[in-house]
């Protein structure tokens, strides 16, 4: 089940201490970049509990800007948070697109042409909602990339991670996967992956599926251009999958 915003499960608090200090500051305003910095995290989680995206976006990225490189712990903190709040408006803004959807033309129902004018602009609308909601999507992953590669034991950006390939889709199953059984590497008590896990083996054994037959379906096409020259079809030959050790054997038929 996904973490609705302000559960304790999305957002950190922790704060890092014993960063070597940066030549070009002064011990003083390297301490005043790390409070300020904490102050802007905590108004960004409070924004993210009242469900108030932009704006906690928006504070989470000044605090990442502020943020010391050499605080590396927080700064991976930061970039988690972030990609917490990307996630939740992919999921925002996808159930905005599912409502307009259910009431395309509710409003104009005895106004047929002007309803048959409006049926392009809905389509580009509906468009650009979806490259909107993938795009943050893709800001997800980024910043879940970028959270583990500065802490790579840090659970919770594996786990949006994996949450976020799994929505983008087919083509991210395989990485959702690897991200969920990273997770269980670390902590093999994390409890949510398991079932996820053999979801996703699930998921991808039926896209693997389907894929094949896409594919035999292709072939089958290219194969009739050349057959039906000689008076033949892929229907004449019979393909028999050998159970003991899975390959196809090509059988004619008359």
């Amino acid at each position: 089940m996904e973490n609705l915003p302000g559960s304790s499960e999305e957002l950190e608090n922790n704060d890092s201490n014993g960063e070597p200090e940066l030549q070009q500051l002064s011990a003083e305003e390297i301490e005043e970049m790390k409070i300020k910095c904490d102050q802007l995290k905590q108004q960004g989680n409070t924004k993210f509990k009242d469900n108030q995206l932009d704006e906690a976006i928006d504070l989470y990225s000044q605090a990442i800007n502020l943020c010391p490189l050499t605080n590396i712990l927080e700064r991976s903190v930061l970039f988690n948070n972030r990609a917490a709040a990307y996630f939740h408006k992919h999921g925002e803004e996808s159930s905005q697109s599912d409502g307009d959807d259910n009431n395309k033309g509710r409003n104009n129902l005895t106004e047929v042409e002007e309803e048959e004018e409006e049926d392009d602009k809905d389509d580009e609308d509906n468009l650009e909602t979806k490259e909107k909601t993938e795009s943050w999507l893709d800001k997800c992953v980024a910043d879940c990339s970028s959270s583990i590669d500065l802490n790579e034991k840090y659970i919770k950006p594996y786990l949006k991670r994996a949450q976020a390939y799994r929505k983008m889709g087919k083509d991210k199953l395989d990485l959702s996967l690897e991200d969920y059984e990273m997770v269980i590497k670390i902590d093999p008590t994390i409890k949510e992956c398991y079932p996820a896990i053999n979801q996703l083996k699930e998921e991808i054994d039926k896209r693997n599926e389907q894929m094949k037959n896409e594919m035999i379906g292709k072939l089958k096409d290219i194969g009739n251009v050349v057959l039906n020259k000689f008076g033949l079809s892929t229907d004449n030959f019979q393909m028999v999958k050998n159970p003991d050790t899975g390959s196809y054997s090509i059988n004619f038929k008359s």
